[in-house]
């Protein structure tokens, strides 16, 4: 199992996941507003990096997202199953009422991923070093000139810091920042670079 990088929250909430076969009831055992922790009702087996959709329900009120599977066990004395769901959309309702954190907020930033060092820094070429940055995101696109804070994360390290931008554009697949207090964020990615 991956450590994670969050708090989690224990909470119950009603969980249908479906992936290529039936549907898989299940019940949370913890969730953030990155993924839960689920208990599943049958005895079924699910792979790492299946993707799955997700129906979960609190109190009467359906929120669907979707995931993938990061880990599945069975606990060996009650032959109970779990499975590690990562969340691959921010669903904002569902973060605003089951986990009562707004995304986009110091609290819950968005997340701007980069699978290598190269990468990240094709974009701060081509785009953060002029004050932009485009946010890759389907299922939420906050309002146009709303603040909100992003944390970047290379090769699934965290940058110690994070940024705060203006959203600008709505484009589909996404939406583009302006980065706020450029010098500031300047300084300090020259600095992280010079690191790593």
């Amino acid at each position: 199992m991956e450590k994670r990088r969050e708090h989690r929250i224990h909470k119950f909430l009603q969980v249908k996941m479906k992936g290529d076969d039936a549907p898989i009831a299940g019940s949370s055992v913890d969730v953030s507003p990155y993924g839960m922790r689920v208990r599943l009702h049958l005895r079924k087996v699910l792979a790492p990096a299946q993707e799955v959709e997700l129906k979960v329900v609190c109190h009467g009120q359906p929120y669907t997202m979707k995931g993938v599977v990061r880990w599945y066990k069975r606990d060996v004395v009650d032959n109970t199953r779990y499975v590690g769901l990562a969340f691959t959309s921010l669903n904002p309702q569902f973060c605003e009422d089951i986990l009562k954190m707004t995304v986009g907020s110091t609290d819950l930033p968005f997340r701007c991923f980069y699978n290598s060092q190269e990468s990240f820094f094709q974009e701060y070429l081509g785009n953060i070093v002029y004050g932009g940055l485009f946010m890759k995101t389907e299922a939420f696109q906050p309002p146009l000139y709303s603040h909100v804070y992003v944390e970047l994360i290379v090769q699934e390290k965290t940058l110690p810091f994070r940024v705060e931008g203006e959203v600008v554009a709505h484009v589909p697949g996404g939406f583009g920042l302006k980065l706020l207090e450029m010098t500031h964020c300047r300084q300090r990615l020259n600095a992280w670079m010079n690191t790593a």
